[in-house]
């Protein structure tokens, strides 16, 4: 008799393959790839024109005032820079230096280089699978944002 598919038990089972099978190294590499600074820093790349500070904050889902000393670090390091818009007295917009623009962009190769070894492995068809599945989890993901969470 074949059993009945349960979400629940299914859930369990996936967490616990991650629980035996990673450690807190791989998890604080995942949470480092997702931090603020590496959000804002790849936010900044992406950006044509420069940024408020506002408007990273909501990308990076902080406070104003934690992206304010993370503008002050990547300024010290020469990364970043803030300017103001011809016109624009009211915002002032950060963007990338040179050398910010270029360690940017060598985390950007080393995220695809990542991502494109891992579908490498899977191969076409699980690909695709693995991609409606994650099309799946963010629609899913996006229908809870105005539920309360659980911290």
């Amino acid at each position: 008799m074949k059993c009945k598919w349960n979400s629940t038990e299914s859930a369990k089972e996936i967490l616990r393959m991650f629980r035996e099978n990673s450690d807190m190294g791989l998890i604080a590499r995942m949470q480092s790839a997702f931090s603020a600074p590496r959000v804002i820093a790849n936010e900044l790349f992406l950006s044509q024109d420069g940024l408020t500070a506002t408007e990273l904050a909501a990308q990076a889902n902080c406070s104003p005032s934690r992206v304010t000393a993370i503008l002050d670090r990547f300024e010290e390091e020469g990364c970043a820079e803030r300017f103001q818009r011809e016109g624009d007295r009211l915002h002032t917009y950060v963007r990338l230096t040179e050398e910010g623009a270029k360690q940017a962009e060598k985390r950007q190769f080393e995220v695809l280089d990542y991502v494109a070894s891992l579908l490498g492995r899977l191969g076409p068809k699980l690909t695709k699978s693995a991609m409606e599945c994650l099309r799946i989890a963010l629609e899913f993901t996006k229908e809870q944002e105005d539920k309360p969470c659980l911290d």
